[in-house]
């Protein structure tokens, strides 16, 4: 209850200095206690001071209830700060953590290192768990190993802001670095099956790569093809296109590259067995002369090739994907007078055109037929899906290459 100083006198002899107001000054000197009563022979004490009553008459029957002063005194620093649990460093450094805080969120408030590297803890000398959730008083010493790193699941017990953060760094770091190391074993992977090598390509021809691929750095691109933004194999074509002056894949004359993440350059064309759409789960299969062939994922023709995973590539579609698709629907219907129009109409009505029909079986009150039209992507194709399946007469309508 004052503002401390230190003067220096005459001679150099410190001079302490303590500065109160009348009030501080009867705090100080008598307590709690002895300031409400200051403030009662002004006016009638507030519902505050009524409360600091209660509360000091509440700690001397405490204090009568309990055996000796430690019990007291811990009692009492747990009612001062519900919030907050008070625990000790084994040097006997106080260390302030918010209610609920585990073992673990004390490691990492010790420090960053420490918490990323921790493996065991012991409360009071004994062994207990990373998430044990703290009292206060209680005395904690952090186990530590050189090699140890964070757990995903720790963010399941942690609580304090800097235990999480820490933790989600470490991991998000750890991922960039091992899909930088994996990126780098596929591009040296597929440079082999092209007879070239990375130790054997000069800089200016990776600086010239980095430009095209618009990477900063060789990091940056490999950690793309770790995490599968990139392919190996045509950025291993493009080393060689540079080192040799021959593309191995001539280049694209449409704008359906664009249309799939990370083959800008290349010839990409869509598989007549599967014709896919922007939605469906795609795979790609590198062809001699013909470029990159887009499949569906679970593509019957791709059965043999699931031996080879080589010869399969992951691949994405863009997020700017602008134009239509033909997509092919079997419809079973039955025999009635005006169906065809009314189905016609109805994929009119979803901003789709029919490109092309044919009826290819006939039986006795019942026919099934192809319909070929433009769609957007896989929720304009279940749109129009769901508006077919609602007309009286269809009896089956499903999906056809």
């Amino acid at each position: 209850q004052s503002l401390h100083t230190t003067l220096f006198g005459p001679y150099g002899l410190p001079v302490e200095i303590q500065i109160r107001t009348e009030c501080m000054h009867k705090l100080a000197e008598s307590g709690i206690a002895a300031h409400w009563l200051y403030k009662s022979e002004e006016k009638a004490p507030s519902v505050s001071q009524c409360n600091a009553q209660v509360w000091v008459e509440n700690l001397l029957d405490l204090q009568a209830s309990l055996p000796n002063s430690l019990e007291f005194l811990e009692n009492v620093k747990i009612n001062l700060f519900p919030d907050e649990v008070y625990v000790f460093t084994p040097r006997g450094e106080i260390m302030a953590l918010p209610a609920g805080a585990t073992a673990l969120d004390f490691a990492y408030a010790v420090h960053t290192a420490l918490g990323n590297a921790c493996v065991a803890v012991r409360i009071d000398r004994k062994p207990a768990a990373l998430s044990s959730v703290l009292l206060s008083g209680q005395t904690i010493e952090v186990v530590n190993a050189t090699n140890a790193t964070p757990k995903a699941g720790w963010l399941d017990f942690v609580v304090t802001s800097k235990a999480r953060n820490s933790i989600r760094n470490f991991i998000k770091a750890q991922s960039y670095t091992v899909a930088i190391k994996l990126g780098r074993q596929l591009l040296e992977s597929a440079l082999s099956t092209l007879g070239l090598s990375l130790k054997k390509i000069s800089k200016s021809r990776l600086s010239s790569l980095l430009s095209e691929v618009q990477c900063n750095t060789m990091e940056e691109l490999f950690a793309d093809i770790g995490l599968a933004r990139r392919i190996p194999l045509l950025i291993a074509q493009k080393i060689m296109r540079q080192s040799t002056g021959e593309a191995c894949v001539q280049q694209s004359t449409t704008a359906y590259s664009l249309d799939i993440r990370g083959t800008e350059g290349a010839v990409v064309k869509y598989a007549h067995c599967c014709a896919p759409i922007p939605g469906d789960a795609i795979v790609g299969t590198l062809e001699a002369d013909a470029g990159i062939i887009i499949h569906t994922e679970g593509c019957l023709k791709l059965r043999k090739l699931r031996r080879y995973p080589e010869k399969i590539l992951s691949l994405e579609w863009s997020d700017q994907v602008s134009r239509e698709f033909i997509v092919g629907v079997s419809l079973s219907v039955l025999n009635r007078r005006g169906l065809l129009a009314v189905v016609a109409k109805t994929i009119a009505e979803i901003d789709s055109n029919i490109e092309d029909m044919e009826i290819v079986d006939r039986e006795e009150g019942q026919y099934r037929i192809i319909f070929r039209f433009s769609v957007r992507n896989q929720d304009h194709f279940s749109e129009i899906m769901a508006q077919l399946r609602q007309i009286e007469g269809i009896m089956v309508a499903k999906r056809v290459a």
